[in-house]
């Protein structure tokens, strides 16, 4: 149980670093700019523009960049076990 403990709280101190903060940090921002253009600016736009267009483009784009943010946090915290091709041509 011992080893276990001190196995855990070593594993979440390494994910928390500065970058991986950043990442999710930035991931949280996006998605509430992009819930703020679904539900408070989009009235704004919807009158100014004749109903053409109204903030789900925007909340969408955001919201887009905020799974963004989250895939690259993932990666950054997974080692890069891809399978790597080989440079030789062909089969010997």
């Amino acid at each position: 149980m011992y080893v276990f403990i001190i196995h855990f709280t070593r594993c979440r101190i390494e994910l928390l670093t500065t970058d991986n903060v950043v990442y999710l940090t930035g991931a949280a921002l996006l998605f509430i700019i992009g819930q703020i253009f679904q539900y408070v600016i989009s009235e704004h736009i919807c009158k100014s523009t004749s109903g053409s267009i109204n903030g789900g483009m925007f909340e969408t784009f955001f919201t887009l960049l905020a799974v963004i943010m989250v895939w690259i946090f993932w990666s950054s915290i997974t080692e890069d076990d891809w399978p790597v091709p080989s440079t030789g041509g062909g089969y010997t």
